[in-house]
């Protein structure tokens, strides 16, 4: 272990070092073996969650005196449990975390993912004062967050370090520094980053007392929306308290370090750790007796299950055999223990089987337990039985088409899809109102899919939708979206060739699509509108080489820069728009649009250059305000879906603005 990092909590007192990113399988029994070559260890515990019991991913080692410590730091090094590296440190001592907590903490983020405490302190050494530095890591995969704490004696020594260090590069990357808490002021109650992020390592819900109950839910959500993004929030205006919770522990942390003992409105705001949302019975019990060796589950994996020659010893201090685990030739060899994943075959599956998640098929039920959760921001199931009936009410209310654009492994005992539901009022296709009421609800989100290990079933389906932050059951916010889109008057000309899109994201202000390749009919930049459409409509009509007339097409496109562009469906234009005659205006070209990722907002109305480029601009704002990098900063299109007889408040207008560098996570 480098110096800096071994003395950044070290001293003549200390007896007790830090164990951190440990796998949820590891038992106290497992550390034993690990320190079984180490002398004078009093004590090894792992932390539990007190909410759930489960393993919350750190523990400490008592050793008799310091000198013994230092020794069990140097001989341990850096084992690997389940697949895992195992951070070993020196632990806070009381005595370090209230002197640390009288000192002024500064934020540093955007780290690179190789940035030890070591690399961080050595950075901020240079600076008077600097008495701790510490990289906050995942507890569950290991790896840096992306951010750190730096501690300073002074208010004054730590504004001097974010002024100088701001926009450096620390490793490979530049960082942006500022302050963690409230800078302000002596009263300011200070947070300990670093222990606040080991105490509760996968809470992502946030308490918030002593609130200003004249502040209106948004300049709150405001407030909070700064530290990241948020899963949900919840007012308790009477008690002048709430809690806020954030889609990542990460996000979580930083907001209470940044907002604990910080004026909000005319309160100073006291945060801390909410309660733990309480996890689905997944099973982990289970896991903790396969991996002492106290069972085999014939459901899990083959490369699991089935003993191989050599593994013959297992139990690690528990005195059971185990024939999941290999026989360990010496304490310190433990890269062999192999890491629980879901059933190799449960990403495969899912892939597979939400193909037919609304068609006649269906789903394979012999996969889900009888008692699946299963639960969305308006709907909510606790029995397989419901499940299938809410799936069915679906497909025969909705016709919805199902689109599973990725999968990922998020968790030892979860996959998280990313999707698209496209839904359609099935009693529509009877309604003579139809021209003028054709909703079609578009949903877009996450699946949250636990696997109980027991049996390899799925036990929890959790549903989020990108359009909404607060996900609980019949949220106002969740039933105002299914609302505004089933509610929706705006006429969409039927039977008209349309470019093909697909959304990627439907937020409540605009969508993210994914459009196919078209070919078009384009005009000069600069011509007079009402010109340069009658010219393209009269190549439509007949006015071309062939004499040869082609369908009707929707939108007509505009662009920022005054020209005008016409679909023309693929089976006229042929392969590259090949098989389209000559058009008898040279100011008319044929164009094709490649593939591309759009940005989207609709609005209705009469519309023109100048409320569209108004709009295009407001769009652009907020795509950038949440995350999404436009093309150029000053291209767009208007894309007029209807005839100008169409009353105003039917009629569908959008502008749309190319993405650069989409990302679906």
């Amino acid at each position: 272990m480098e110096e800096a990092d071994r003395n950044s909590a070290s001293g003549p007192g200390n007896k007790t070092l830090y164990l951190g990113n440990l796998h949820p399988f590891i038992s106290e029994a497992m550390l034993h073996d690990v320190f079984a070559g180490c002398r004078g260890v009093l004590e090894l515990k792992i932390i539990k969650d007190k909410a759930t019991g489960i393993p919350a991913g750190y523990g400490f080692a008592k050793f008799v005196d310091a000198i013994s410590a230092q020794e069990g730091l140097d001989l341990v090094g850096k084992p690997v449990l389940f697949g895992q590296e195992v951070r070993i440190n020196w632990a806070f001592q009381k005595e370090q975390r209230e002197e640390l907590g009288n000192h002024v903490h500064v934020f540093v983020g955007d780290l690179a993912a190789d940035v030890t405490d070591a690399m961080l302190a050595a950075a901020f050494e240079v600076y008077p004062g600097c008495s701790d530095a510490r990289v906050m890591w995942d507890h569950a995969s290991g790896r840096s967050r992306g951010y750190g704490f730096v501690s300073f004696a002074t208010k004054a020594q730590a504004e001097a370090a974010i002024q100088g260090q701001h926009g450096q590069t620390i490793g490979s990357r530049r960082v942006r520094c500022g302050w963690a808490q409230h800078k302000v002021g002596e009263s300011a109650a200070p947070v300990d980053a670093a222990v606040l992020d080991r105490s509760d390592p996968t809470n992502t819900n946030v308490y918030v007392g002593n609130l200003d109950v004249a502040l209106t839910d948004s300049e709150i959500r405001r407030h909070f929306s700064s530290f990241g993004a948020l899963a949900e929030m919840k007012l308790h205006r009477k008690g002048a308290y709430g809690f806020v919770r954030f889609r990542s522990h990460a996000d979580a942390v930083r907001a209470i370090v940044g907002s604990n003992a910080q004026p909000l409105g005319s309160k100073v705001l006291k945060c801390s750790w909410g309660r733990h949302p309480s996890l689905p019975p997944s099973g982990l019990h289970s896991h903790l007796l396969l991996a002492t060796g106290a069972g085999l589950n014939p459901m899990l994996p083959l490369a699991l299950s089935a003993p191989a020659p050599g593994m013959v010893s297992g139990g690690l201090g528990s005195g059971l055999v185990n024939p999941m685990l290999p026989a360990l030739p010496s304490a310190m060899n433990h890269s062999l223990l192999p890491p629980y994943q879901p059933p190799v075959d449960a990403e495969a599956f899912l892939w597979k089987d939400l193909e037919h998640l609304f068609d006649d098929q269906g789903i394979d039920s012999s996969r889900y337990e009888e008692a699946v959760n299963f639960s969305d921001p308006i709907s909510k199931f606790s029995s397989l039985r419901g499940y299938l009936a809410n799936i069915s009410f679906l497909r025969i209310a909705l016709s919805p088409k199902f689109h599973l654009h990725d999968i990922r492994r998020t968790g030892p005992l979860e996959l998280t899809t990313r999707w698209t539901m496209d839904m359609e009022l099935s009693f529509n296709r009877f309604n003579p109102l139809k021209p003028w009421y054709d909703p079609k609800p578009v949903f877009t989100g996450t699946s949250i899919m636990t696997v109980n290990p027991d049996t390899g079933k799925f036990v929890s389906h959790i549903d989020t939708w990108d359009a909404v932050s607060n996900q609980s059951y019949l949220s106002l916010e969740a039933v105002r979206h299914l609302a505004s889109q089933v509610l929706t008057l705006r006429q969409t000309p039927q039977d008209l060739t349309t470019p093909s899109y697909l959304v990627l994201k439907k937020m409540p202000r605009y969508e993210i699509r994914q459009y196919e390749g078209f070919t078009g009919l384009e005009t000069r930049a600069g011509e007079a509108q009402g010109q340069a459409f009658q010219k393209l409509a009269g190549y439509l009509g007949g006015k071309n080489s062939r004499g040869r007339k082609l369908a009707m097409t929707t939108p007509v496109l505009t662009d920022d820069k005054g020209g005008m562009q016409f679909v023309v469906g693929a089976d006229e234009a042929g392969e590259d728009g090949r098989d389209l005659p000559q058009a008898s205006d040279e100011s008319i070209r044929v164009t094709g649009s490649p593939p591309q990722i759009q940005g989207v907002a609709t609005f209705s109305g009469a519309a023109n250059q100048t409320l569209a480029a108004a709009k295009a601009a407001e769009l652009r704002n907020i795509l950038r305000e949440d995350g999404h990098t436009p093309a150029d900063a000053t291209s767009w299109q208007l894309a007029q879906y209807n005839s100008p007889l169409v009353p105003g408040f039917l009629r569908r207008n959008e502008v749309l603005i190319s993405l650069s560098d989409y990302k679906l996570w």
